[in-house]
């Protein structure tokens, strides 16, 4: 495997842990939004009643 697919497969996978995080704290006040691009884009939908 390349370094670059080395690289990759970490960002891919700190993305998902992030996620996770977001999902295992979702209805709790202060979730972990914050961690990772992909979880603040996801906030607003997730706090938003119309995305749902």
């Amino acid at each position: 495997m390349a370094a670059w697919d080395h690289k990759e497969s970490a960002e891919i996978n700190t993305a998902l842990m992030h996620l996770t995080e977001c999902i295992r704290g979702y209805g709790k006040k202060g979730g972990k939004y914050r961690g990772h691009l992909l979880t603040r884009v996801l906030k607003e939908c997730s706090e938003d009643g119309s995305h749902r």
